[in-house]
């Protein structure tokens, strides 16, 4: 990623995408502990799993 940026905006791109990370990463994390509170452990992880399938499929159908 920070080959793409010119070298003067390293340090902002690498910021940038640490803010972005830690936005999204709270509700994945705040979804993750409801589901393992309320349906156990295994829960949070057939949702992951769920939604990598999801995704694999969304991008097959999106890109073909």
């Amino acid at each position: 990623m920070v080959d793409l940026v010119p070298p003067e905006e390293r340090g902002s791109a690498l910021g940038l995408y640490a803010v972005l990370l830690g936005i999204c990463a709270l509700p994945a994390s705040i979804l993750a502990g409801l589901l393992w509170q309320y349906g156990g452990p295994a829960l949070p992880f057939a949702f992951g799993g769920g939604t990598a399938i999801l995704a694999t499929l969304l991008m097959v159908v999106l890109v073909s």
